[in-house]
């Protein structure tokens, strides 16, 4: 009887079964194929809002020497909005400087600054680079921002031939053309670049000769 009954079972269940696990099938493939649907969409708007997609787009512009000076400029201020690091402000000022827009380079240096831990040896050279633009800013004139930047810079590390070259300027433009000459024999001393160490040799012949300078009173 036992056997009987779960043949009859049985048979039920396969006429009912076919029907339904159709209808079930049909259903499960609309709601999968609406999952993957959204899925896919879901992650190409993520991925363009929230994934690397100028990233990729800009470095294969970079392989193919394709991107244009402003397409630079657009993607370096789209990583400070991304990502607001030190060396996003920093790749953004050097921009800036190289388009001559020097107002806004000096903004992006100070953010870069306050994203540094000041005794690093990369603040000291964006507050040297902060120093140099200030002086660009206004038309190769000293300032007292411009001072200000320099003996920060030197204060954190008094050999750095850059800064001692920006101390020889104020020097120079002060008048005080020894000192001048001191600070250029110090950068030329400290420093490795052969193209400054010529502009440096110049500007001291041009201190001397503007101060009477001798070379038993500073030697070369």
């Amino acid at each position: 009887q036992l056997m009987q009954d779960v043949a009859v079972e049985s048979q039920y269940v396969s006429r009912r079964q076919p029907r339904t696990f159709k209808q079930d099938t049909r259903l499960a493939r609309w709601v999968l194929s609406a999952m993957i649907a959204g899925v896919i969409v879901g992650s190409v708007a993520i991925y363009q809002k929230l994934g690397f997609a100028k990233e990729v787009y800009f470095t294969q512009q970079l392989m193919d020497q394709s991107a244009s000076q402003a397409e630079v400029a657009e993607f370096l201020a789209y990583r400070v909005q991304r990502y607001d690091r030190a060396e996003d402000w920093y790749y953004l000022a050097n921009d800036q400087v190289m388009a001559q827009e020097f107002n806004q380079a000096v903004l992006s240096y100070r953010e870069a600054l306050a994203r540094l831990d000041a005794s690093s040896a990369d603040a000291v050279n964006v507050q040297v680079e902060l120093a140099q633009t200030l002086f660009y800013s206004q038309n190769n004139r000293v300032t007292s921002a411009m001072i200000a930047a320099v003996e920060a810079a030197l204060s954190l590390q008094p050999k750095n031939a850059k800064a001692l070259g920006l101390k020889g300027i104020i020097e120079f433009d002060a008048g005080r053309y020894q000192n001048a000459v001191l600070a250029w024999q110090q950068a030329i001393l400290n420093g490795n670049d052969r193209a400054e160490r010529m502009d440096l040799l110049s500007a001291i012949a041009a201190a001397r000769k503007q101060g009477g300078i001798t070379e038993q009173m500073i030697p070369s």
